[in-house]
C-alpha cells in the first residue's frame, strides 16, 4: 500500500519479505532434493514354474543397475508360526550373483528377504511353496530407493 506521500507501508514490505523468504526456502529445498545423493533400494521379481516331482526349489539372481552380478548378497526364507518368525533357510549369492536351494519345507506361504551384504538395504516378498514347483526370486539394485515389484517372463 502507498500512503498519500507515495511511501510504501511497512506492513507491505514485511509481507513481501516473508513471501520472498518462503519462496527461497522452497527453492533451496527442491534443489537439495533434486541434486542430493540418490538412495539405493532393491527391485524384486518372482515367478513360479511347475517342474513336477516332490522337490521345492528356490533360486534367483541379484544384479546392479548395469546388469552386473552382486555377489555375497544374503537370501533368507521364513514363515510365521504362532505370531513369530521362523527362519527356514539362509544362503548367499555366489560370485555370479546367483543362488539355488532345494527345499524340504511344508507347503504354504513364506517370505523371502534379500539383503545386500554389509548394508541395511533389503526387500521382502511373499511366495508360496508347493511340492513340484520352483520359485524364481531375483532382485536388482536400484538407485532411487523405490522397491518396485515387476513381473518376469524368463530367466
Amino acid at each position: 500500500m502507498v500512503d498519500p506521500l507515495g511511501r510504501i507501508r511497512r506492513s507491505t514490505r514485511l509481507r513481501t519479505l516473508r513471501v520472498s523468504i518462503a519462496s527461497l526456502a522452497v527453492l533451496v529445498g527442491a534443489g537439495t532434493f533434486a541434486l542430493g545423493p540418490t538412495q539405493v533400494g532393491l527391485s524384486m521379481t518372482v515367478n513360479e514354474t511347475f517342474v513336477g516331482g516332490n522337490r521345492q526349489v528356490l533360486y534367483g539372481s541379484v544384479e546392479d543397475g548395469d546388469g552386473e552380478p552382486v555377489p555375497r548378497t544374503i537370501v533368507r526364507l521364513f514363515h510365521r508360526a504362532d505370531g513369530h518368525r521362523v527362519w527356514d533357510m539362509r544362503t548367499r549369492t555366489d560370485g555370479d550373483g546367483l543362488y539355488r536351494k532345494v527345499l524340504h519345507e511344508e507347503p504354504g506361504r513364506y517370505q523371502v528377504v534379500i539383503r545386500l551384504a554389509g548394508t541395511d538395504i533389503r526387500a521382502r516378498r511373499a511366495i508360496r511353496l508347493r511340492d513340484g514347483w520352483q520359485v524364481l526370486v531375483s532382485a536388482e539394485v536400484t538407485e532411487d530407493g523405490q522397491l518396485t515389484l515387476l513381473p518376469i517372463f524368463h530367466y
